[in-house]
């Protein structure tokens, strides 16, 4: 079943140039014992909606980064972790909330670019922050998040305790390449619904539904919510209810038809048609 919401086209929120073009010696990394590994790197950008003129929710469909190369590419590939943080509070002092993350693995050793499925909605209004966090020890391996300082100049952040680096800090704060400026992107619609489908997933069950006055959901174990909204059929956001699953009071709605949008912390949605008796 699909329901035809407020559509928009695709939108790329990034301050790097599209297409990517990393430039080899613009990137940093804090690496051990003569680049041997990359011990425990966090590097981040971060986006205010409303720069790209992002007016209602974002529903984030991609996310990109580059990679500048890898040293001893492990047979496996190399893991990361994507992070995708909403900030309280201007980045890189303000509350994170994390809204998504996805574990990739880098399996070429040069210069490219990764893209990533991953699925969250961001609130209007909002500063998200893209962060993409790895270790080389394990692997006796070291990476580089490409990057290119000549297209851009919003700031670049990096984050490693073994470098004594202990909140994020500017890359050209702490002595490195000072138009180091990591390539990162998000896409997405500015939109409420979009066309979404309605998902009988055996992962998201709501009951009682129909329902009178509240409902709960029932999740599978390894189904962790991030936020629950509910909308009505013209695309409208009529509450949200955070990450809460049980007991969600909608006893003063109207009778009728709602889509219930469900994102979880692996960067899944779930989409359920909900009845109000």
């Amino acid at each position: 079943m699909g329901i035809c919401g407020l559509g928009r086209a695709q939108i790329t929120v990034s301050h790097s140039q599209i297409p990517f073009n990393p430039h080899f010696s613009s990137s940093a990394s804090c690496n051990i014992n003569g680049n041997a590994y990359s011990l425990e790197n966090r590097v981040s950008r971060s986006f205010f909606l409303n720069d790209y003129d992002i007016q209602n929710d974002f529903q984030v469909h991609k996310v990109s980064f580059a990679i500048q190369n890898v040293l001893n590419l492990p047979q496996d590939g190399f893991p990361v972790t994507l992070n995708i943080y909403t900030s309280e509070g201007a980045y890189p002092t303000g509350q994170l909330t994390l809204k998504a993350t996805k574990v990739v693995v880098v399996t070429q050793s040069d210069t490219h670019t990764i893209d990533v499925d991953l699925e969250t909605l961001i609130p209007a209004g909002s500063e998200v922050v893209m962060e993409i966090h790895y270790n080389g020890e394990p692997l006796s391996s070291a990476l580089w998040v490409g990057a290119n300082g000549f297209t851009d100049d919003a700031p670049s952040y990096i984050q490693s305790d073994a470098c004594g680096i202990f909140e994020p800090t500017e890359v050209g704060d702490i002595g490195q390449i000072d138009n180091s400026r990591f390539i990162m992107s998000i896409e997405g619609e500015d939109t409420v619904l979009g066309n979404v489908e309605v998902i009988n997933s055996s992962k998201v069950a709501l009951f009682p539904n129909p329902v009178k006055d509240s409902f709960s959901l029932k999740l599978d174990h390894s189904t962790k919510v991030t936020q629950i909204e509910l909308f009505d059929l013209s695309g409208k956001s009529i509450k949200s209810f955070g990450s809460k699953t049980t007991d969600l009071n909608i006893s003063h709605l109207l009778k009728g038809m709602y889509v219930l949008k469900i994102q979880t912390l692996d960067g899944r949605s779930f989409t359920k048609k909900l009845i109000k008796n």
